[in-house]
């Protein structure tokens, strides 16, 4: 089980080692509603604590520890969230840490306020929600357009509202810059363009299509943003997730990158 609480400068993690063969912990942390990133820094065999410093004040922040043997990876274990204490507060200000003018407590909150994970009401939090919600996947409330999703993308009513593009979406896909890694797609128009590889609609062992970019470089990972670039078993852009964020027929796994490890959706 793995705890985290706030420590002087940052936040305090405590486990169980269930292991006896593990050679060190590595830990995959987010800040509010973003994706999970690995962290360099890692806990000697046998270990029980670790703080991770630098941590923002007023933000959220959930971590999970795997144990690791080269480069094996055990299961992850438990989220655990911790707020950290302070954080700016707004014009009507005094709750503790710092409230708005609607009231807040330790988290900062202001009027109808943000909370840590930069939430505005029915707003864009981190992980650039729309007032629908998309999670890490980039999926909609439910996944579905406003007209009804189909496995082609958006339905003729439109995307949803985690992710309009412009003009909207044309029936049984995705308007022009709609879609996300990760979303359904017939064709690779129906994807987001590569930046840096090339982009790709995946359709073999991929339920409704998949939105990807192949040749994306782990080391860096220059993925757009909610998305993370493994090696799957080559370097591709996967939908990063956490728990049970990804969209009807994937499952959120852990797959390698260049330097360590991410939870993305894959087909399951």
């Amino acid at each position: 089980m793995l705890r985290v609480e706030p420590a002087p400068g940052g936040a305090r993690l405590s486990w169980k080692d269930n292991s006896s063969d593990e050679e060190h912990f590595m830990f995959m942390r987010r800040k509010g509603n973003d994706a999970y990133m690995t962290l360099a820094a890692t806990a000697p065999a046998n270990a029980t604590e670790f703080v991770d410093t630098g941590l923002v004040a007023g933000a959220s922040y959930t971590y999970m520890v795997h144990g690791m043997r080269g480069s094996a990876l055990s299961d992850p274990s438990n989220e655990a969230t911790v707020m950290i204490p302070g954080g700016a507060g707004g014009a009507g200000g005094a709750g503790a840490g710092g409230a708005g003018a609607g009231g807040a407590g330790a988290s900062g909150a202001g009027a109808g306020g943000a909370g840590a994970s930069g939430a505005g009401a029915g707003g864009a939090g981190a992980g650039g929600a729309g007032a629908g919600g998309a999670g890490a996947s980039g999926a909609g409330a439910g996944g579905a357009g406003a007209g009804g999703a189909g496995a082609g993308g958006a339905g003729a009513g439109g995307a949803g509202a985690g992710g309009a593009g412009a003009g909207g979406a044309g029936a049984g896909g995705a308007g022009a810059g709609a879609a996300r890694i990760g979303d359904a797609c017939s064709t690779v128009g129906d994807c987001p363009a590569a930046t840096a590889g090339t982009a790709a609609c995946l359709t073999t062992g991929h339920p409704g299509g998949y939105c990807s970019i192949d040749g994306c470089n782990p080391h860096v990972d220059d993925c757009p943003a909610g998305s993370a670039c493994v090696v799957d078993p080559t370097p591709r852009c996967r939908a990063a997730c956490s728990g049970a964020t990804c969209r009807t027929g994937y499952t959120c796994a852990v797959r390698p990158t260049g330097h360590a490890s991410a939870m993305v959706c894959v087909p399951g």
